[in-house]
């Protein structure tokens, strides 16, 4: 009878730590029940630091990085993709960009200037990057932004996002970190042409829109054709892309690239049937990260566009990305001063300024021309013409008619 008792007791005790483990189990809150998020990571094996020192003369963190990056908050509906450059001192060095894409044709440009970056030895480690300019970075008014960073991937990539703090560098300067929730990746940059067709993903941070494209490019400035897929809600269109262009960017440094595409079948995400975007390429040209740029028309295609391009982004309308400019047309003013029988040296002139040629503008819109005209965004414009003397005829007396003589009779 003792036995049983004991048995007793003792399943009764171990019931009760089984359920009372289940129920703590069951109550250890899971952040994922309000926080939606995304997950990538790469192995800590594979930074330049690693588990030992690095050797001697290795750089922890060094050259030019594109990146691209987004703000998952939904009022804000921001994202955004640039260059950037760091050495072995550990300086941000002057000369990447920023660019801030807010929708809705909102969008601010901001040129690195400096920074450093501070790492550890497991390659975990900060790094504040300073600008200058009137709107700031993103447009908050504040040059600085200060990012939490991994170097993984042997130095070739750096994930990021952006520290909290009200104010970087020591607690003195104002960070964009402050106002926006930012994160992103930077992969090594590549300033090369690109070819073949690239697999791309997109995702509207602040809407349920997510998609994938292959766009296929040439070498030439062409994009030749490929298809998007996009899903939104309960819906999904495909678009079957049927041309295009792009331009890139100077280098790893100063501008990032533009390209473009049009499509024919379903609309893209039931929107429009073209899309742009502000890109740069990394990974020796494997790899394309970028942000749809925020305009409401394709560069060049707007309403009453002028077909002057800008230095950056300027695909033409038909796909070509470089042209020859038009010749600058001259004009030459004759004057002409004719001689006529009169009375009286009565001065004539007859002064006709024409030009010689005519100028017919070819809005391509990647041309750089530089002319003395004004030309206007119409198949043919015609240039106001300025003589380059004034022409000033001088009277040319005419001969008197000499009375003939009178007959004497």
């Amino acid at each position: 009878m003792a036995k049983f008792s004991l048995l007793w007791s003792l399943a009764v005790v171990l019931g009760v730590s089984v359920l009372s483990y289940g129920r703590a189990n069951a109550s250890t809150a899971n952040a994922g029940f309000d926080i939606e998020c995304a997950v990538e990571g790469f192995s800590q094996a594979g930074t330049v630091l690693g588990k030992t020192p690095p050797l001697p003369g290795k750089c922890s963190l060094k050259g030019d990085y594109s990146f691209f990056f987004w703000d998952p908050d939904q009022d804000v509906d921001m994202t955004g993709v640039g260059y950037v450059s760091a050495d072995c001192s550990g300086a941000v060095l002057p000369g990447g960009i920023i660019n801030c894409n807010f929708g809705k044709g909102v969008q601010y440009e901001s040129f690195i200037e400096g920074g450093n970056v501070f790492l550890e030895r497991d390659g975990e480690g900060t790094m504040l990057i300073e600008s200058s300019s009137s709107d700031g970075i993103c447009g908050t008014h504040k040059n600085a932004l200060e990012l939490d960073i991994s170097v993984v991937r042997n130095g070739r990539s750096v994930l990021f996002n952006s520290d909290g703090e009200e104010k970087a560098g020591s607690g003195l300067i104002p960070q964009v970190g402050y106002n926006y929730t930012i994160t992103g990746r930077a992969d090594k940059c590549y300033a090369g042409q690109i070819s073949g067709c690239y697999d791309l993903r997109f995702f509207v941070p602040n809407d349920s829109y997510v998609g994938d494209c292959t766009v296929c490019v040439d070498g030439a400035g062409h994009v030749t054709g490929g298809q998007c897929s996009c899903h939104s809600d309960h819906s999904e269109s495909l678009s079957q892309i049927v041309t295009g262009g792009y331009t890139l960017g100077d280098g790893c440094q100063s501008s990032t690239g533009y390209l473009w595409f049009d499509t024919s079948s379903d609309l893209i995400c039931g929107n429009a049937s073209a899309m742009a975007i502000d890109f740069a390429v990394a990974l020796g040209g494997t790899e394309i990260l970028g942000s749809c740029d925020p305009a409401q028309f394709i560069v060049g295609t707007a309403p009453g566009a002028s077909p002057t391009p800008t230095s950056t982004a300027s695909p033409s309308g038909s796909a070509t990305p470089t042209a020859t400019p038009s010749p600058t047309p001259t004009s030459t003013a004759s004057v002409s001063a004719s001689a006529s029988a009169s009375p009286s040296p009565t001065p004539t002139s007859s002064t006709a300024a024409s030009p010689s040629a005519s100028a017919t503008a070819t809005p391509t819109v990647t041309a750089t021309a530089t002319t003395a005209v004004t030309v206007t965004a119409t198949a043919t414009a015609t240039p106001t013409v300025t003589p380059s003397e004034t022409a000033t005829p001088t009277p040319t007396p005419t001969p008197t008619p000499t009375p003939s003589a009178v007959p004497t009779t």
